[in-house]
């Protein structure tokens, strides 16, 4: 029992991934697709927000449905800030 048992031969053990650094283009092309990614899902959100609020105007809709469309409005304003 003194002697471990040894891999077989067909089968290396797997290298550990070694962490090493990326370069900074990279990291900075990966933080802008982030960035990028994320204002565009915003933007889109406030854009289908606004044009709800401004179909229920022109459908004048009860004005507890407008009301609530545009404090959806107003909810994703202060989600940004």
């Amino acid at each position: 029992m003194a002697e471990e048992k040894a891999a077989p031969a067909g089968k290396a053990e797997p290298k550990k991934k070694e962490l090493t650094r990326q370069p900074s283009a990279l990291k900075r092309d990966i933080q802008k697709r982030k960035t990028t990614l994320t204002q565009c899902s915003y933007r889109s959100s406030v854009f289908v927000c606004v044009r709800s609020f401004e179909t229920s105007l022109e459908k004048k809709e009860a004005p507890e449905i407008v009301k609530t469309k545009l404090s959806n409005v107003y909810r994703l304003d202060e989600i940004k800030a």
